[in-house]
């Protein structure tokens, strides 16, 4: 019983020095300390969670320990930054002394360049998501010329025609004949009076040479009295006689024209079987070609209905992706950037908010050439405002190019006197970015003439469409040269180096 009462004794001194523990009541600077510690923590876990692609949803990791597995949801670039200044705000007011007040003010700035570097990447897919759009809007608006330029819509129309003008042909054919069968007849019927008129002064000279023939055997029979009346008769009538030939031979001469035009004609009005079957047979094969052609004017109508009103979808798609995705976030990013609550002392900072500008100079430009892209198609497609839009996108393409010039020769310069491990790094993403948007940062830059919006041109142009991406200008799918680095440490969950 006597080693009972120590026993109990210790353990009620364990649990009530247990239960003190939890009465400690941390500094402020602890607690400053520790705020900013959860909040890096948390920015670190925001870095890890966001998706690397628009399709992902969610990634597999291991629980603490390795006794299971859990899913955790993927966060989009937009969700990342909007948690990511959350935790700036938090962390903004942590802090007990002027130093760790300074600091949790650094770790808030960081935060906050880290959720404008997240806004940029959003901005980026945004782009890239419009790209795809566009690039569908131009490839079916280029579908919709082809079809119109490919003639199956009037070919059935081209094959009436076709039609009437081989009937027409075959109609002047059967005229023709007709026509020459009328000529023979007409030429028929006047040579048939000649031709009796000559046989009938032929025969009547036959039966005078017959008189003739009977008057000289009479005279020769007769007497010298009675034969020279005879043969002043044979003379009287072999006279008449030689005037009937010579009547029927001027009739004859005068007939042969006749005669040549009846033989013409007949030989010209007979044996067109061939000619007949070759002009029926054309008409039938013309008949049976508008039928094809009439199916093909039916798919090429019902093929251009269905890509007009895709073409006039996605433009929906494309306009709604640009006025309630893409133009708020460019807008809250150029706010970001102007707000000047982003710089630093550090060279490096300031670069990188330099950098940031000429990214959204950059997507900005990647817009217009994507309105671009659908404004000469429409213009192609016969848009009668597509000229107009076209020169306006030339010019706010200027003033972006000239934006993102000044950008870049104001971030190499900030880097003049940085470090040059990170300086060589920036400098090569600064030199990058100037070939990809075709800038020689030689030349000092131009000044950009006014601009209302950065990207309005981009939604005008695809309002004009009748329903790309830019060449040159960074791909909008590519990883942004300044987003926050997943294996960053969780004291500091912002990298100032954008090169990582």
């Amino acid at each position: 019983m006597h080693h009972v009462r120590p026993i109990a004794g210790a353990t009620l001194a364990l649990s009530v020095l247990a239960a003190c523990e939890g009465l400690h009541a941390p500094s402020p600077e602890e607690a400053g300390a520790r705020k900013m510690a959860q909040a890096a923590a948390k920015a670190a876990a925001l870095t890890a969670r966001i998706a690397p692609s628009p399709d992902a949803v969610g990634k597999t990791v291991e629980e603490e320990g390795g006794s299971r597995e859990l899913t955790q949801t993927m966060l989009t670039p937009a969700e990342a930054a909007e948690q990511m200044r959350s935790l700036a705000s938090e962390v903004s007011s942590a802090g007990a002394g002027e130093a760790q007040r300074r600091e949790a003010r650094d770790l808030a700035t960081r935060m906050r360049r880290d959720a404008l570097m997240l806004d940029l990447m959003e901005l980026e897919r945004l782009a890239q998501e419009k790209g795809v759009l566009a690039r569908e809007i131009e490839r079916r608006i280029a579908a919709i010329t082809s079809i119109e330029a490919s003639g199956d819509l009037t070919g059935p129309e081209v094959a009436k025609a076709r039609i009437a003008g081989m009937e027409r042909a075959k109609e002047a054919f059967d005229a023709a004949i007709a026509a020459l069968l009328a000529m023979r007849d007409q030429a028929g019927a006047a040579l048939q009076p000649v031709e009796a008129a000559i046989a009938e002064r032929t025969r009547r000279a036959e039966e005078i040479d017959a008189e003739i023939g009977g008057l000289r055997a009479a005279a020769m029979t007769s007497s010298a009295a009675d034969a020279l009346p005879r043969m002043l008769e044979a003379r009287q009538k072999l006279d008449e006689a030689q005037d009937l030939r010579v009547e029927a031979s001027r009739a004859d001469r005068d007939a042969e024209p006749m005669r040549s035009a009846v033989r013409i004609t007949e030989r010209a009005a007979t044996g067109n079987e061939d000619t007949e079957r070759f002009l029926s047979q054309r008409i039938e094969e013309a008949s049976q070609a508008a039928e094809g052609a009439a199916a093909r004017a039916s798919a090429a109508r019902e093929r251009l209905g269905r890509l007009a009103a895709e073409s006039a979808e996605m433009t929906k798609e494309f306009l709604k992706v640009d006025s309630e995705r893409f133009q708020p976030v460019a807008k809250a990013v150029a706010e970001a950037i102007e707000s000047g609550d982003l710089a630093s002392k550090n060279p490096t900072d300031g670069a990188a908010i330099a950098m940031a500008r000429a990214r959204l100079a950059a997507i900005a430009v990647d817009a217009i050439d994507q309105a671009a892209m659908i404004a000469a198609a429409a213009q192609a497609a016969g848009a009668g405002a597509a000229g107009a839009a076209t020169q306006a996108l030339d010019a706010a393409r200027t003033a972006e190019i000239a934006k993102a010039k000044t950008a870049l020769i104001t971030a190499r310069d900030a880097l003049a006197g940085a470090e040059a491990g990170p300086a060589t790094a920036m400098l090569a993403s600064i030199e990058r970015m100037a070939g990809a948007l075709g800038i020689d940062l030689a030349t000092p830059a131009p000044a950009a003439p006014p601009a209302a919006e950065d990207t309005a041109p981009a939604t005008d142009a695809a309002e004009n469409a009748p329903a790309g991406d830019a060449a040159d200008a960074p791909p909008a799918d590519a990883p942004p040269a300044d987003a926050p680095n997943e294996d960053a440490p969780p004291a500091d969950p912002a990298p100032t180096d954008p090169s990582e």
